[in-house]
This record gives C-alpha cells, structure tokens and sequence, in this order.
C-alpha cells in the first residue's frame, strides 16, 4: 500500500541524483512494484528504483526500466489500460511458469476489482453467467 508513495519519493531522489525528471509510473510497473515481496524492504524497493532509473530515458517509468528479476518474480500479472469508456486488460506471463489456472485467476480478479466487486458486472465482461463467475471465485479460493 506504500509502495507506490515510496517509490515516487525514491525517483525524485534520483531524479536529482542522476539529473533525469521521470514524473511519472505506468499501470503496468505500478502493478509490478506492488506485487513484488522486497526481500530487503525499504532497501531493497529504493534499489530497485535506483537501477530503473539509471535505465530509464522518459518522464513515466516503464515495466522495461524495472530489472529483469522484479519482471519475472511477478507470478501473472493483468493490468487495466484505459481506453475510452471500455477498459481494456493485458496480461502477461512468465513462460513456463504459469499455468492457465494461474493466467486465468488473474483476469478474473483483475475485473473483478475493476468492475468495483460487483460481481454481476463482472461476470458480464467476462461472458459469464453470475453463477458461472461464482463457481470460479469459489474454485480459486479453495486452490489457495
């Protein structure tokens, strides 16, 4: 929940360092940093941005700045892309160590927290029934 504060804190302090002016994070390395487990806490959260930093030559900080180990700890990831009133979903994976359960579970809980946790619209962009949708939720809880 501080991750993302102290991840801005981190890049205005390099920003001077390195005299770069990134202003800002995309949804996709937003998602990417909160889903990360930082071994090293604060330490290892203000290494991450040093050396995204270093690598990054725009005003937004990019999934491709983050270092490779960050990108591939992530177990799936679904980020929403706005465009228009519709959003849209991406979703990512790490070959070979996600299963389809796995990418599927992280589209669902991706629209389900967009859809603000109503779970008949959720259901309804997904192309579900709501009963469907609950047999899923229902499938996924008892998995972990």
């Amino acid at each position: 929940e501080d991750i993302l504060p102290l991840s801005m804190q981190a890049m205005l302090r390099f920003g001077k360092e390195f005299g770069k002016e990134v202003l800002d994070i995309e949804p996709e390395a937003q998602e990417l940093l909160q889903r990360y487990s930082y071994p090293g806490n604060i330490r290892e959260l203000q290494n991450i941005i040093e050396r995204a930093m270093i690598l990054c030559h725009d005003k937004t900080l990019t999934a491709g700045c983050l270092p490779r180990e960050l990108r591939e700890q992530a177990p799936h990831i679904a980020v929403a892309m706005a465009q228009g009133e519709h959003p849209a979903l991406r979703i990512e994976m790490v070959l070979g160590q996600q299963t389809l359960a796995d990418i599927e579970s992280a589209l669902i809980e991706e629209v389900v927290r967009l859809s603000d946790h109503n779970k008949t619209l959720a259901a309804k962009h997904l192309g579900l029934t709501r009963f469907a949708l609950d047999r899923r939720l229902k499938k996924q809880m008892e998995q972990d």
